[in-house]
């Protein structure tokens, strides 16, 4: 009996703390979202005054993106851990 109550203690950790990573993960990847967008906003407005060149906001939008593939796929994987 108290072997099987340790496993069932142990299964609900390996459960939980996996999908606990993930939602800080899908936190953390929120605001870096957000930062990346802000940073973008403000090369643009940089690059139409001429202080940066194109190749500047061309990779902060490939960032952006790249950072919206993972959030999906966090997203993805936290239904699954659900």
């Amino acid at each position: 009996l108290v072997s099987t109550q340790q496993d069932i203690k142990n299964r609900v950790k390996e459960s939980y703390m996996p999908a606990l990573i993930i939602q800080e993960s899908v936190k953390t990847l929120d605001r870096n979202i957000g930062n990346v967008e802000t940073l973008l906003k403000e090369t643009k407005a940089l690059y139409k005054e001429g202080f940066v060149e194109q190749l500047d906001v061309d990779r902060l939008e490939l960032s952006l993106a790249n950072l919206k593939t993972e959030q999906e796929n966090l997203q993805r994987q936290e239904e699954m851990a659900t």
